[in-house]
């Protein structure tokens, strides 16, 4: 009997110590980040490196927070594919690498305050190698070595919208690009402002891309594109440049300089053809239109004004030059044909309301209108 006793007093013991360490077990054995992160709010440690994440409502993506003294590099390491990365105004010395579809976009939206300067001027600031990125709302600057870029495209189907380029030897450069939308950006003080090659079905809209030492926006080898309402002015050469290039649409474009220099330009197509240039006003330029070896093109209803050389084509046939106002051009003849052929002359005005003077040379034939 005595016996028995003994054992019930220490089942008894044992159970009343269980119970009071029950809590502590829980706690270290069952702990879980993700649920002490979904009660305390998060708290911005700008001396670490913790990349702060929130749920969305949906649960479809997630939000991560980069403060300065975070990496935005470790953000995109650690993100997954529709995360979108949100930055807060301050300076961030990283060139980034983009390998996954991704939204990074400044907290501000004003790239005055939310800058990302190269920590290497010979890599791109921003390499894109993924479909479906958006980037949004920073000051970008420092790629300035030898064919590195503030932003470089090598994927698809994005967004690059409101950021300020200045100081990249490229300030946003298309590589085997397509299906990027391109919209209010600025890209100054580069070689060239934003420059496409071997892309198509491209928008670029209302962007800003001048005082660069070349060119303000220069495609190559680049078809289906679409350029509207972009501003490309006192670039070195020319303010747009086509080589090689088909079935481009330029609409509504302005191109002026601050004075006439020799070969301070304006649009320049070169071995280019279907190409359509609608309501551009150029002025100011020492060419303001000038097709070489190009053909089958569509000039229409552009204002032509104060440039030294106005329309020039020079082994350009099958053209359509129709509507255009060429006005106060200081070169006599406002359209001069070399060695042109087959092309169609039609409705082009000086501001006097008369017809515009044409020169052409002796191999010049069948052009209609002239």
């Amino acid at each position: 009997m005595q016996r028995n006793t003994k054992i019930a007093v220490a089942v008894l013991i044992a159970l009343a110590g269980a119970y009071y360490a029950l809590p502590f077990f829980y706690e270290t054995f069952n702990y879980c980040p993700a649920m002490e992160e979904e009660i305390h709010p998060a708290v911005n440690d700008t001396d670490s490196e913790e990349i702060l994440r929130t749920l969305n409502d949906t649960g479809s993506w997630n939000e991560v927070a980069v403060y300065p003294g975070n990496s935005i590099q470790k953000a995109i390491n650690g993100a997954a594919s529709g995360d979108i990365i949100v930055v807060y105004p301050g300076t961030y010395t990283e060139n980034l690498f983009v390998d996954k579809p991704l939204t990074l976009i400044s907290h501000s939206g004003n790239p005055d305050d939310t800058v990302i300067r190269a920590n290497d001027f010979e890599n791109h600031v921003f390499h894109v190698s993924s479909d479906h990125v958006a980037i949004n709302g920073f000051n970008i600057t420092g790629a300035g070595g030898r064919g590195k870029a503030g932003i470089y495209l090598h994927g698809s189907d994005g967004n690059i919208t409101g950021n300020r380029l200045v100081y990249n030897d490229y300030g946003i450069f298309l590589k085997d690009a397509g299906d990027w939308a391109l919209n209010n950006n600025s890209a100054s003080k580069g070689k060239y402002g934003i420059y496409l090659s071997d892309s198509g079905l491209n928008t670029l809209v209302a962007n800003k891309a001048n005082n660069n030492s070349w060119y303000g926006v220069y495609i190559r080898d680049s078809g289906n594109n679409k350029l509207d309402s972009n501003l490309a002015n006192s670039n070195g050469k020319y303010g747009i440049f086509l080589r090689n290039s088909g079935g481009n649409r330029l609409l509504g474009n302005n191109i002026s300089n601050p004075g006439i220099k020799v070969d301070r330009n304006g649009i320049l197509l070169e071995d280019s053809s279907k190409n359509k240039l609608i309501n551009n006003d150029v002025s100011s330029s020492w060419r303001a239109v000038s097709l070489g070896n190009s053909s089958d093109n569509e000039l229409s209803k552009n204002v032509i004004s104060m440039n030294y050389f106005s329309i020039c084509l020079d082994g350009s046939d099958n053209n359509k030059l129709l509507d255009n106002t060429v006005d106060s051009n200081v070169y006599k003849y406002e359209l001069t044909l070399a060695n042109s052929h087959n092309n169609t002359l039609e409705g082009n005005t000086a501001v006097s309301g008369l017809g515009v003077k044409v020169w052409s040379d002796p191999y010049s034939e069948n052009n209609s209108g002239s």
